[in-house]
């Protein structure tokens, strides 16, 4: 269903494209100078819709390489007993998307220490995807919007630590 109603916008937003650019190139007399002048128009405003996500994913690979690393001291981490401690979200300023960083942070049980952490970064999609409302939380069309470091689960393993739940 989501399919067809994504078919039906696209088709809604090429018609009206196609009167908008009759609508600005009858000004023309010569055919030649309206083809000159409709198409780079076409093309621009085709791509509208979407503008926000293809500045929003430029913008979260960048978030995502720099903050999708693991941080770790492996000397000092060694055999530690570590839980993890919840962070508060982040939501970076002046992006196209929403994008949020969810910190997961490990620390040792009896001193608190920070041993390692490392951020997951996820974003919402642009104004399409929003408006349409396809799914509770609207993904971008045009690429994925998950990232985190590949390596993390084994991180505890590799380091010799263990892990317990927080006590409350």
């Amino acid at each position: 269903m989501g399919g067809l109603i994504i078919i039906f916008v696209i088709l809604i937003w090429v018609t009206g494209l196609m009167f908008f650019i009759e609508l600005i190139t009858r000004k023309f007399a010569d055919k030649w100078w309206r083809l000159v002048v409709a198409t780079p128009i076409f093309f621009v405003l085709l791509l509208l819709p979407i503008a926000d996500e293809i500045i929003g994913k430029r913008q979260f690979e960048k978030m995502c390489e720099e903050q999708s690393k693991v941080v770790v001291d492996v000397v000092m981490a060694k055999g530690r007993i570590v839980q993890f401690d919840r962070s508060p979200l982040k939501y970076p300023r002046d992006t196209a998307i929403p994008i949020t960083i969810l910190p997961k942070r490990y620390v040792d049980v009896e001193t608190g220490e920070l041993v390692f952490h490392y951020n997951i970064v996820t974003a919402s999609g642009g104004f399409l995807s929003r408006f349409l409302s396809l799914t509770e939380d609207p993904q971008p069309f045009i690429f994925t919007a998950f990232c985190r470091p590949d390596n993390q689960v084994d991180q505890l393993e590799r380091l010799g630590l263990i892990s317990r739940e927080k006590k409350k």
